[in-house]
């Protein structure tokens, strides 16, 4: 298998990227519901790509692969909670909100637990996955130095099956409906996400075969996904969670799809894709949520124009945000030296 990066992998982080700021800049009409429960898919996604570069960098020899990204995500994991600490901080003072009453809650011993060890930042909640996937990269690194990384697929279904019953099908297996980071955290979602990427790097090798039907089964989760949620929601037992059935599924057959693609993308707009989906990916995730905080607080700059065409907007922004950065990042390099 080339072990060359792959495009059309990076066109899906991208995309993946703008589920991501659809499902938390999305209004909630009818519609937008299920385009969300499709969305749901994206985070296990980007567990999926980690896992894989990580197996294609440890099949190489590439042994430091690991170490590096953990101090990358390490770096990522303090800077976006400070910074959400501080722009909360400022947008409270500024619009005169319970300031002391927001620390009170987040320096709270249930929610220092749960920032610790469920992944629940109290910061923003979209920053669980920055803890989760810092959690998943050390106990990963631990097992593939110990030469027991295979002992992780053992307890794969099992994890998936509590996320599912723990989150969104809790109210019909437990009568109660416990709070998203039970289900939502780098135990049920994280470890099996990033196994499934891991296993996938080494038998990705009929690719004609599994793109076809990889696709196949794109369309068909996404309807069945769609489904699904109807059926919960009529019948009034959906709980809180954001992992469905199909989730991880459907997950696997974009990731399958993509990372077995062997088209080449001359098309200006696939390359600015490609390069959303490898440059600004980490930092559209990161800080789109400050720009939803923002306008939850203008909420009088909240028009039918802006409310439709908010999660576009969000990602546009976020992506000058990113550009930006890295611009600034290379001058500061260049000036260092």
């Amino acid at each position: 298998m080339n072990k060359q990066r792959n495009t059309t992998l990076d066109i899906a982080k991208a995309i993946c990227t703008l589920m991501v700021v659809f499902l938390h800049a999305g209004e909630n009409n009818a519609v937008e519901t299920y385009i969300k429960v499709i969305c749901t898919c994206a985070v296990p996604f980007f567990f999926l790509v980690s896992g894989y570069y990580l197996s294609l960098n440890v099949s190489a020899g590439k042994t430091e692969y690991a170490s590096r990204q953990l101090k990358k995500i390490g770096e990522l994991f303090i800077i976006s909670n400070v910074l959400y600490a501080i722009c909360i901080s400022i947008l409270k003072l500024i619009f005169h909100d319970d300031l002391l009453g927001f620390w009170k809650t987040c320096l709270t011993c249930e929610s220092i637990f749960n920032f610790l060890v469920l992944n629940d930042s109290p910061f923003g909640y979209h920053l669980w996955y920055i803890g989760a996937i810092l959690y998943v990269l050390f106990i990963f690194n631990k097992l593939i130095s110990k030469n027991k990384i295979n002992r992780v697929v053992v307890y794969m279904p099992l994890f998936l099956i509590l996320a599912i019953g723990l989150g969104i099908y809790s109210k019909i297996i437990f009568k109660d409906d416990f709070p998203i980071y039970v289900s939502r955290n780098f135990i049920h979602v994280g470890i099996p996400s990033m196994a499934i990427g891991y296993m996938l790097a080494s038998v990705l090798n009929h690719k004609q075969y599994l793109h076809r039907y990889a696709l196949l089964s794109v369309i068909v989760f996404s309807m069945a996904i769609i489904v699904e949620r109807f059926i919960l929601h009529r019948l009034g037992l959906m709980s809180t969670g954001s992992i469905f059935i199909l989730t991880v599924p459907l997950a696997v057959a974009i990731f399958v799809f993509a990372a077995t693609d062997e088209q080449v993308h001359s098309s200006s707009f696939m390359k600015i894709l490609a390069d959303i989906g490898r440059y600004d990916s980490a930092n559209i995730y990161i800080y789109h949520m400050i720009f939803i905080l923002v306008w939850e607080y203008l909420s009088t700059c909240q028009n039918v124009i802006y409310i439709h065409s908010k999660p576009i907007l969000v990602f546009v922004l976020t992506l000058a945000l990113s550009r930006g950065l890295q611009f600034a990042k290379r001058r500061f390099s260049k000036n260092k030296q």
